[in-house]
């Protein structure tokens, strides 16, 4: 007899084939030196996914237990037509003796459940006939025998359904350990058939939030639901004593480089190439105006060559045209010369620099006081002025009117026979706009076209007076 101190990881879920090989140096016999052992290990990791089984040829049915309890050879059967959609499935056929009552049951694999999540069976199910309503109980426990599965998850009574129907049954364990499922069916005495598929066995996982992004900063494997957390390396210089530091950057590159002072600028005449940060040190003439009074004065001129320019202007802080930073003078000073300005104004100084707020703008009108439109307000005559013209001025009683004269000078003379008479009635044929004085002579139409008056009628009788009215009455050619 030897024995191994091999050990064989088999944690995970899966069949294995273990294989054993000795030999001895005076074994003549090597026929039983080899041995072989096939195991399942039934655990079943939820996390990962739902355990299934639909009772196919690809599902391992090999850690389930049938149970025949009342021992009367009639218990669970796998039937390729039996199942949802005439697959595989599982069923349970009767005792037809009359008698026996069915006790029989489905028993799982192994389940390792933990206590502190929800687990979620669900299956579908019929009977054979509505006229033969069968009954069965699904319960759990620690052991693959019926005498443990003690706790009921679902109690299913008078089940008449002859379609699939599914379930579904939320349940927890009070302990992590290994438990089996199992289904009993406790049909009465001459019942039929009863069937089941499509078992699916969950767990409901809570949701675990944080970064489930693996190449993340922040990455949790313990997380199942992202929740946008996820940071990523920034790539960059992380030292801030570097001169391309990267405030944004999360991760080290080791592209730091070290700040160099010195003249950045390549036009320089000390240019140095290795520095990255200007100093304010670059050197660009040797020679030009070193003078700050000059107009062209180099501030980088190290040697003064005679070049300087100074700025000439007028320097008579009183002339309006004052050059404050003028050195030489070039007498071109002008002095204040006040006045109107504004070249539309009637008093506009041509000669003048300042505008002193003096400017008068035309005002047209006649300027003579004579006249009988004199504006005393006008500086600008525009030829309106109107005089008065001197004459009669009485057109219907003088001889010698004058229809031109704006003013009488008493000179009218008058006589009867100068007096303007004749018809001055406007509705009248003759009527004479020149007249003054009516004479009688006016004549009127005598064509009538309603010499008669129409709708004659009395109004407004007020004791021995009354009003008499007639549709014509306003005719002036007639009433």
């Amino acid at each position: 007899q030897f024995i191994f101190t091999n050990t064989v990881n088999a944690s995970n879920g899966g069949s294995y084939l273990l294989n054993a090989f000795t030999t001895h140096y005076l074994d003549s016999d090597n026929s039983n030196d080899y041995s072989s052992k096939s195991f399942t290990n039934y655990m079943h990791d939820f996390y990962s996914s739902n355990y299934v089984m639909g009772f196919e040829p690809n599902h391992d049915f090999s850690g389930w237990l049938i149970e025949d309890e009342n021992n009367d050879n009639y218990t669970w059967n796998i039937n390729q037509y039996t199942g949802f959609g005439q697959s595989f499935g599982v069923f349970y056929n009767y005792n037809f003796d009359g008698v026996t009552p069915a006790d029989d049951w489905l028993i799982s694999q192994c389940f390792k459940l933990e206590s502190n999540v929800t687990y979620v069976l669900d299956f579908k199910y019929r009977v054979a006939s509505a006229a033969f309503p069968e009954e069965m109980n699904v319960c759990i426990g620690t052991s693959q025998h019926s005498s443990s599965l003690n706790t009921t998850l679902l109690q299913m009574n008078n089940l008449i359904n002859i379609d699939y129907d599914s379930t579904t049954v939320s349940f927890s364990v009070p302990t992590d350990g290994v438990y089996y499922i199992g289904w009993h069916v406790i049909s009465q005495a001459n019942m039929w058939r009863l069937d089941l598929d499509d078992i699916n066995i969950s767990m409901n996982i809570p949701n675990i939030y944080g970064c489930t992004d693996s190449i993340a900063m922040n990455f949790d494997p313990n997380a199942n639901t992202d929740d946008g957390s996820c940071t990523y390396c920034i790539y960059g210089c992380m030292d801030s004593t570097s001169f391309n530091y990267d405030s944004l950057a999360t991760c080290p590159d080791l592209s730091c480089v070290s700040i160099m002072y010195g003249c950045t600028d390549p036009t320089a005449l000390n240019y140095y190439m290795g520095a990255n940060v200007d100093d304010g040190s670059c050197i660009y003439n040797i020679f030009g105006c070193t003078d700050i009074l000059a107009s062209n004065f180099d501030s980088t001129a190290l040697i003064d060559d005679g070049s300087c320019v100074y700025p000439s202007g007028c320097m008579d802080s009183t002339a309006i045209n004052y050059n404050p930073i003028a050195i030489i003078s070039d007498s071109s000073c002008v002095y204040p010369v006040f006045g109107c300005t504004d070249t539309t104004a009637i008093n506009y100084d041509s000669l003048a620099n300042i505008d002193d707020g003096s400017c008068l703008p035309y005002i047209y009108g006649c300027t003579d006081s004579l006249a009988i439109n004199y504006y005393q307000f006008a500086n600008s005559d525009d030829g309106s002025c109107l005089y008065h013209i001197y004459g009669c001025t009485d057109p219907c009683n003088s001889c010698n009117y004058n229809p031109l004269a704006t003013m009488d000078d008493g000179s009218c003379i008058y006589s009867t026979a100068c007096m303007a008479n004749g018809c001055i009635d406007s509705l009248a044929l003759n009527y004479d706009s020149t007249a003054c004085y009516d004479d009688g002579s006016c004549i009127y139409s005598s064509v009538c076209t309603k010499p008669v008056p129409t709708g004659v009628y009395i109004s407004d009788i007020i004791q021995v007076q009354a009003r008499i009215n007639w549709d014509n009455m306003t005719d002036a050619n007639c009433m």
